[in-house]
This record gives structure tokens, C-alpha cells and sequence, in this order.
């Protein structure tokens, strides 16, 4: 999946005020934890212009999800290690009438798609810990995080129902043969076969597998595998390119 992030605007807005006097901002907030950022990261924002360094400083804002009874908001934010050359995207939380941001998570990899159930009392999200993309479960303040999906494969993305009773989630299902399929003698080949559109976008190539929507109830248990309702159909859910 492709996102459409501008950095810029923040700061842009930010010193457009600032009418070129120069204020100092420390980037003090508990994401920005020692084994999750570099120097640009962590140093206090002093620039009165906009530059690659202070952008690289802010934090960018993924999606925000206001909790069921309007008083918080849970959203992502991802950081950037220059030195390591990867973001970390971590889930927090603000009072929706303003606030103390705090963050919920911690995980050595990224987090999204975070998802209020509808009682208020738990949040699901999609991370990476069990060694592919499951939901987890936990309280609004971060405690008690536990693997709630045992769904084979990755997930792509989730919603829930309104009455917190059902899932709806998608992940890729191979419904094409690849070159190595039909030529089985040729397993090297590296190659694109294709008798239809839309087998690209820019530089992205259509693959075997396609995004499906998957129905499953939410018990008291681990989500399992649910229904997939396209089955063998040749289209993504959401469409392609962007998946939005």
C-alpha cells in the first residue's frame, strides 16, 4: 500500500506565524526513546526556515480514531531514523479538548489501523510481533496488549462492526498463476505475464494475489480464519493503486 505524507505543511503553517522571531521546541514526548531515534530527532527545534533537518524532526501523523464517547482521540505518528534508515510508527492518544499526548506503544515494529471497539474499553490494531501482520488488543491506556488474531497469512487492514460483534478484515489471495506455475521448468525467470488490465501503475506490477475481504465473529477468543466473500475473484478490495 502506498501513503501520500506532506511534511511540510505543519511547518509551514507552524512558521508562517512565527513571522521570522525564533522560538525553541523540544521534542520532549516519550516516543522519541533512545533506541527509536537518531540526533536530528531528539534535538530541539530551532529553525526559523524550513529545512530537510527540521523536517526529519517532526513526527508525522497518520490516522486518527475519536473513541466512542468523544473524549479521546487515539492516532499514529511515525518517526524517522536517519541513521537507521527505517520510521517507527507508534499509537497515541489526546483528549479530544486538548492536552497531554501520550503513547500507548512501543513495539520494535510499526503499528496502524487502530480501531475503538465500540464499548470504549479496548482499542485493536495491526502490528507486526508475531512475525506477520495480526490484530491486537488492549486497553485505551496501552496495558494488557494481547495477540488477537490467528489468521494465516497478513492483514491488510480491519473494520469492525458497529455492534462490536463482527470483523471485517483483508489480506492477499493468490487467484493468478505465476510465470513458475505455468512454466515449472523455468523457476528463475523473472518475468510478467499478463493478458489484461490492470497489470501496472508507474513502477508498481500487478502480482498473483489480490485483496479480498475476509467475515469473522469476534468472540472471547482469538479471531480465526473467516469467509472470504470474493472468492476467486481477480479484483482488490480496496482498488488499487492506493488501497484506499
Amino acid at each position: 500500500m502506498k501513503k501520500l505524507i506532506l511534511p511540510g505543511l505543519m511547518a509551514l503553517l507552524m512558521f508562517s506565524c512565527n513571522q521570522g522571531e525564533k522560538k525553541e521546541v523540544v521534542n520532549n514526548d516519550s516516543a522519541v526513546s533512545k533506541t527509536k531515534s537518531d540526533s536530528l530527532a531528539a534535538q530541539p527545534i530551532t529553525e526559523t526556515k524550513v529545512t530537510p533537518e527540521l523536517l526529519w524532526k517532526f513526527g508525522r501523523i497518520g490516522e486518527t480514531q475519536l473513541s466512542p464517547d468523544g473524549k479521546t482521540i487515539a492516532l499514529t505518528i511515525t518517526r524517522y531514523s536517519i541513521s537507521e534508515n527505517k520510521s517507527y510508527t507508534d499509537i497515541y492518544t489526546l483528549p479530544s479538548e486538548g492536552g497531554e499526548l501520550k503513547r500507548i506503544t512501543g513495539f520494535s515494529g510499526p503499528e496502524s489501523n487502530v480501531r475503538w471497539m465500540p464499548d470504549g474499553k479496548s482499542l485493536l490494531f495491526l502490528a507486526m510481533e508475531s512475525e506477520s501482520s495480526q490484530i491486537w488488543k488492549m486497553n485505551p491506556d496501552g496495558s494488557n496488549a494481547v495477540l488477537f488474531s490467528e489468521i494465516t497469512g497478513d492483514i491488510n487492514s480491519f473494520e469492525i462492526s458497529p455492534d462490536g460483534k463482527n470483523i471485517l478484515y483483508c489480506k492477499d489471495v493468490k487467484i493468478d498463476d505465476t510465470p513458475q506455475d505455468i512454466h515449472p521448468d523455468l523457476p528463475l525467470a523473472n518475468v510478467h505475464m499478463t493478458e489484461r488490465l490492470m497489470y501496472r501503475h508507474w513502477n508498481a506490477w500487478s502480482d498473483d494475489k489480490y485483496s479480498h475481504i475476509f467475515f469473522s465473529e469476534i468472540g472471547n477468543e482469538k479471531i480465526k480464519d473467516g469467509k472470504d466473500i470474493m472468492d476467486k475473484e481477480p479484483f482488490d478490495a480496496p482498488l488499487s493503486p492506493y488501497f484506499d
